[in-house]
């Protein structure tokens, strides 16, 4: 490959431990684990993949390029399926691309964003030249190197499913607007609902939400980097845990352990 192709290239072939998958290489964050390590955030996959999904359909709110919904969709068996959403225009492709190369034919997936409503949303339109991070893109706010494109957002409830074992979620602060798209769906049929809240001053509003359904919350806070990644590499690239809430219906008496409960509005550790 000559100079100008390097240049001009930015998605290539990896392979991941779900696969071969394409991937933006200017990507700092999930781009760079899967080429560097061949996963991301394996941690997550891990306590997710401990959930019975067996004929249940899924909803994955924020997919990025499907590092999660790929072995997701690896997981569900029988009737399950699962709807992946992601409202970045190249992102999306190579979701779908990822998609389709790792047979996922159980998966539905939209080029949207969800929120409490049913109707429009901005989102940064940019350049994959770019060292970026591009699973930290934030809905609605502008950006001065980027110019905004209208994409459609749709709501949890609007999909009007018959099942849900599983809300997941990955949306830069949007958590609380997901979720109140979603009540019918989450009051129904009691998924776990699995969500990054790493936005400190969201906190008391989101966590107020979730214990008003009725949940159990606990602090899940994985590693970006895995010991035992596919490809053995022994140095951390990255020092970066992550800060997500599992929520388990408190009727269902899930037993829970080596994790801390999220105790009050501020949801410090006890």
């Amino acid at each position: 490959m000559n100079s100008t192709e390097n240049e001009f290239t930015f998605n290539v072939l990896t392979t991941t431990r779900f696969g071969r998958m394409l991937v933006n290489k200017n990507d700092i964050y999930i781009g760079r684990s899967l080429i560097h390590y061949g996963e991301y955030s394996w941690e997550e996959v891990v306590v997710l993949g401990q959930l019975d999904l067996s004929d249940s359909n899924v909803i994955e709110v924020g997919s990025n390029i499907g590092s999660h919904t790929v072995p997701l969709s690896q997981r569900l068996t029988g009737t399950g399926r699962l709807y992946a959403f992601e409202p970045q225009r190249l992102v999306y492709q190579t979701l779908a691309a990822n998609l389709a190369l790792n047979q996922c034919d159980n998966v539905h997936a939209f080029w949207a964003g969800v929120g409490s409503k049913v109707g429009t949303m901005q989102i940064p339109e940019l350049s994959p030249r770019q060292a970026f991070n591009f699973g930290g893109v934030v809905a609605n706010e502008g950006d001065q190197s980027a110019s905004m494109i209208e994409v459609p957002c749709m709501t949890i409830d609007s999909l009007r499913l018959d099942n849900c074992a599983l809300i997941k979620m990955d949306v830069e602060g949007m958590e609380r607007e997901v979720i109140l798209g979603g009540e019918k769906t989450i009051r129904a049929f009691r998924p776990v609902l699995y969500l990054e809240a790493d936005r400190r001053e969201k906190l008391p509003s989101l966590i107020r939400k979730l214990k008003s359904f009725n949940y159990d919350l606990w602090w899940h806070t994985p590693s970006l980097f895995n010991v035992d990644n596919i490809f053995h590499e022994s140095e951390d690239v990255f020092n970066v845990i992550s800060t997500n809430i599992i929520g388990f219906p408190t009727e269902k008496k899930v037993p829970v352990s080596g994790l801390n409960p999220v105790v009050g509005e501020e949801g410090g550790f006890r």
